[in-house]
């Protein structure tokens, strides 16, 4: 034992917050040692994670034997702090011995506090610890002994312990353990010394620790557990319970679940009432008693125990108050006074075995009656009727339930409310956003406006709406956790408005929402396509009608009847070349019918107008078609009389008219308008015109082929023009320098078209490095999300912290969602449809945004919850930690849920006796599953086959817990009935307060059994309507 406390020793020091730490962690109870149980505990921890050392049971309860026997010096069977550090080697400090060397009693401390806290309320600001040090030391020392400096370390190591910052307060409770507060009040109650009003004044107030005149709560439980410990009763959650119960039965006079000065008297009379209260206090808090039970009777008003008590109607208002079937009140008259007080002194004698001590004549005419006479009698009725307080707390105990059951009630009617707003907003947008698809836009800049306010409600209107779906589900969830801790049925929202609806509801809207932007992309597209063709369709049409004009000028300028032969041949051949134009131009005017066609069918605005220009366009390739005919027919009449062929004209229509068609074809081209949507498509385009500027050589060379032709031509005829074509080559040349001229413009327009897009591919990758780190930090951050609750030192409060935090966190990344946005909408202004360096969409972004919200408040939402079942069913977060391991265990998907073979392999590791799979398979059919099943009702009432966390935790401590039920309320309302099966108005009225009663009277059906009197309500069916066993 000793080798294990000096390798112990050997370890490296703890500071003094990490060592307050340790010890407040097994220090339960606050009391400043560690008992043989507590201290076991400690050491077996302390030797696990040394990971080498192994003990066995018997081995560590030698260990905790020569623990006590080597270090506890004052043989108290127990540990003290200071005591502890020769185990655990600790900094020096001091605050610690200042701890351990100086005694602060309750009344020096209380009054030293309350120079502090003005207001009562038991906290302190921060700011006044180091003036309140001062004052405290001045009050147990010497001041002469602690210097400014030290003062100032005392003052630093009391804010680093408490971890408090500015602006922040201190309570009186962690303050008075700091500083190890003496309290001697429990060992002179023990030991059977007489409290003087002074000390018992101390006594409260050492317990009133906010000091509002009350001992409530925690400090309630606090005064048990030592009482408790004074008296040598063991302290568990079980005994505390019912001591607690058995207490306010005896003392809490008004039924408030509080203790005041005058009731704690009381409580100290039932104790001892020769030893631990003073005459005063007895007298006052039996004043207390008459004046709340005679509160409700006419003539009736006690403030003493003479001249109150002279006409008896306080005699016998007390009696009817416990027993109204022995008094007949109502009949009793003030100026009556002998027959009213001889009246309840025999009623007393006779029902309630309450011997006649006072003379009714006596009292009656004495101006002053005996006031201890008086109280020694009226405490009698005290004692008598100490039973009667099963009513009183009847009453609280209904009271209690409808709180909760209207509490309930106003949370279920905002959800309600709540969710019949929320599905009435999403009926209406659905309409709204789904009008954008149905409506077809005739203009570009139409589904821009659209786009623009479909982005408008995405950043403006739906927000609010999600925070408010977000509130809704997180409302639900605490409303079914307060719903299972009072033992009430499950919630079930009015139909249509379940969670599940609201989240379809939800998913119609967000689809609704990504087809209208998927259609108003598209519809940009389509009218930027249908943009580019009706440009296209117009210099088609130009050009050919153009060139029909041309050629129709031609045949009507063309004078047959005076050429002469070559003329004439010419002319024939000429026309025969002319098939091949008239071919090529047929192609085009087959183009220009196939755009139009296109454009119709495709819904162009426009439409009318290409349909009407593309029927005239045949229309002219009809006449055109007309005059060919008969200039053909012409010529082939004149044939017989010219023979004479000029071929070197003819030569030259045929090399000049295919280079003139090319001339407008690569005119056309080159004057060609695009449309690209990627760096790609450019450089084709570029790689086209560099393909094309490479046989401008080939073609230069016909160029000059042709003008040598033409050359020659002119030598050897003398008059006449070339009949085979009207071409000629200063035309030719005319064409050939606009096409050079074109080219460098065409360089420019590709170069322009190059840059642009290089400036749209900048804009994907500049969206894309936003987007891949944003989706990367939303993932991290639901990493944290999903460890938060992991860490095995966090309590659930520094997990609640912590998780509030993070959703500050959260909040702060806006601006670089916001800019997303703005990207996001740079690039769908740019037409960008598609992005290679990314493959995150603002959509998925937007949805990962919303669920990394969603995911911290229902991981905040369920802390809460947690904390909630925590202090409402008194257990600790040791317990609470070992229930989430377990559940986390056997939860092997991490979704929060077990099924139902998990759960009952959840139970049996936790030692639960539920029936194994032997039994059943031994069991008969009737008897198959009944225990497990009856368990299943309970965490899964809907049978979804899932078991949350929450329902989990209620059932493992509902059993522990002490729990209203539907048959506790029905026993409270039969004491209150005086054990009738009906009660009545005047009954419910007399014991509740008036809103409650009301409340009660309001909703309870007629009482129709065999004894029921005129009035009589069903208080059964009532009670088992509050907790879902039948309708209210």
């Amino acid at each position: 034992m000793t080798d294990n406390t000096v390798w112990f020793r050997g370890q490296a020091k703890l500071s003094t917050k990490q060592y307050f730490l340790l010890w407040c962690r097994y220090d339960v109870q606050r009391n400043g040692y560690l008992t043989r149980k507590e201290l076991e505990m400690f050491l077996a921890e302390l030797l696990m994670v040394t990971g080498d050392i192994h003990f066995s049971r018997d081995e560590l309860d030698q260990m905790t034997e020569g623990v006590l026997t080597q270090f506890d010096n004052n043989n108290s069977d127990c540990l003290e702090m200071w005591e502890l550090t020769e185990i655990i080697p600790v900094e020096e400090n001091l605050l610690f011995k200042f701890r351990t060397q100086t005694a602060i009693t309750g009344p020096q401390f209380t009054s030293t506090w309350r120079k502090y806290d003005p207001f009562r309320a038991g906290l302190m600001e921060a700011c006044d610890i180091h003036d309140f040090m001062l004052d405290i030391i001045g009050t147990v020392c010497d001041m002469q002994q602690i210097t400014r400096s030290k003062l100032t370390e005392l003052t630093r190591n009391v804010v680093e312990i408490l971890d408090l910052r500015v602006g922040s307060k201190v309570r009186m409770a962690d303050m008075a353990f700091l500083l190890n507060v003496d309290s001697t009040f429990m060992n002179c109650i023990k030991n059977g010394d007489r409290l003087s009003r002074s000390e018992f004044g101390e006594f409260f107030d050492h317990y009133d620790a906010d000091m509002n005149g009350f001992i409530e709560g925690n400090e309630l439980m606090l005064l048990m557990g030592d009482l408790m410990s004074r008296f040598g009763i063991e302290v568990n959650a079980t005994t505390l319970a019912d001591t607690l119960g058995n207490v306010l039965d005896s003392c809490d006079v008004d039924g408030d679940g509080k203790i005041n000065k005058e009731e704690l008297a009381l409580l100290f009379s039932h104790i001892d009432p020769e030893s631990y209260i003073w005459e005063m206090s007895a007298k006052e808090g039996l004043l207390l008693w008459c004046q709340k039970k005679t509160s409700p009777y006419k003539n009736v008003n006690v403030t003493n125990f003479h001249t109150s008590f002279k006409d008896g109607l306080a005699f016998c208002a007390l009696i009817h108050r416990h027993r109204p079937d022995l008094i007949d009140y109502n009949h009793l008259r003030k100026e009556n006074a002998v027959y009213n007080l001889q009246y309840a002194f025999e009623v007393a004698e006779k029902e309630l075995d309450i011997p006649i001590m006072l003379d009714a004549n006596d009292i009656a005419s004495t101006m002053r009656p005996d006031e201890r006479a008086i109280m020694t009698y009226v405490s009698s009725y005290y004692h008598a009727f100490a039973s009667s307080q099963q009513a009183s707390q009847a009453a609280n105990r209904i009271c209690k339930v409808l709180n909760v059951n209207q509490e309930n009630e106003t949370l279920m009617e905002e959800y309600e409310s709540l969710a019949s707003g929320l599905l009435e907003w999403i009926e209406h947008m659905i309409p709204w956003i789904d009008q954008m698809r149905e409506q077809r836009a005739s203009s570009i800049s139409e589904v821009k406006a659209r786009l623009e306010e479909f982005r408008t409600y995405r950043l403006t209107v739906k927000p609010p709406k999600t925070e408010e779906k977000g509130k809704l589900i997180t409302d639900y969830n605490t409303l079914q956790t307060k719903l299972r801790l009072s033992n009430r049925p499950a919630f079930l929202p009015s139909e249509g408005k379940l969670i599940n609806d609201i989240e379809k509801a939800w998913d119609n809207l967000e689809t609704t929402e990504r087809g209208v932007e998927q259609h108003l992309m598209s519809e940009l597209i389509r009218l930027q396509r249908l943009e580019h063709l009706f440009a296209r369709f117009s210099q088609k049409c130009d050009s050919l009608a153009a060139w029909i004009t041309e050629t129709k000028a031609f045949f009507k300028k063309d004078n047959i009847a005076e050429a002469d032969l070559n003329e004439l041949l010419g002319k024939i051949k000429s026309d025969d070349a002319f098939d091949t134009d008239m071919g090529i131009h047929s192609e085009r005017l087959e183009q220009i019918a196939n755009l139009a066609h296109d454009m119709v069918q495709q819904g162009f605005s426009k439409a009318a107008e290409v349909a009407a220009r593309s029927q005239a366009m045949n229309g002219l390739w009809e006449n055109l078609l007309v005059a060919r005919t008969k200039h053909r027919e012409d010529l082939e009449q004149a044939r017989e009389t010219q023979e004479k062929i000029d071929t070197m004209r003819l030569e030259f229509a045929k090399k000049a008219n295919p280079f003139n068609n090319w001339l407008e074809g690569a005119r056309e081209d080159l004057l060609d308008s695009f449309v690209c949507h990627s760096i790609e498509e450019v450089n084709s385009l570029v790689t086209a015109h560099e393909e094309f500027k490479a046989c401008l050589p080939e073609f230069h060379q016909i160029f000059l082929d042709i003008q040598q032709l033409q050359q020659e031509i002119d030598v050897i005829a003398t008059f006449g023009s070339n009949p085979y074509t009207n071409l000629e080559v200063d035309s030719l040349g005319t064409k050939w320098n606009e096409l050079l001229q074109l080219i460098p413009q065409r360089d420019q327009i590709l170069q322009d078209a190059l840059v642009k897009e290089k400036k749209k591919d900048e804009l994907r990758k500049t969206f894309a490095n936003h987007a891949n780190w944003f989706a990367n930090w939303t993932t991290e951050e639901q990493r944290k999300i999903s460890e938060s609750t992991m860490g095995p030192d966090l309590s659930l409060n520094e997990q609640l912290a912590y998780l509030a935090e993070l959703l500050e966190e959260v909040e702060g990344y806006k601006p670089q969602y916001e800019e997303l946005e703005n990207l996001n909408k740079l690039i769908q202004n740019e037409v960008i449809f598609n992005n290679p360096y990314c493959k995150h969409t603002m959509e998925s972004l937007n949805v990962s945004w919303e669920e990394l919200h969603n995911s911290v408040a229902r991981q905040k939402n369920a802390v809460e919850n947690q904390i909630l079942v925590r202090d409402s069913k008194g257990i600790n977060e040791e317990q609470v930690k070992e229930m989430k391991s377990a559940f986390d265990h056997f939860d092997k998907n991490d979704d929060g849920r077990l099924d139902h073979f998990e759960f009952r392999a959840c139970l049996v590791s936790l030692g639960y006796n539920v029936d194994t799979e032997e039994h059943l398979n031994h069991a008969a059919d009737s008897d198959r599953h009944s225990d497990f099943e009856r368990v299943l009702q309970m965490v899964d009432p809907d049978m979804t086959g899932q078991v949350t966390f929450n329902a989990f935790m209620d059932f493992m401590t509902q059993e522990a817990s002490d729990m209203d039920t539907a048959e506790q309320i029905i026993a409270s309302f039969r004491v209150l009935a005086g054990d009738k099966r009906y009660i009545t108005p005047e009954e419910i009225r007399r014991e509740l307060p008036a809103h409650q009663a009301e409340y009660c009277i309001a909703r309870m059906s007629p009482y129709e059994g065999h004894d029921a009197v005129p009035g009589s309500l069903d208080y059964m069916s009532f009670a088992t309507a509050l907790y879902g066993q039948s309708d209210l």
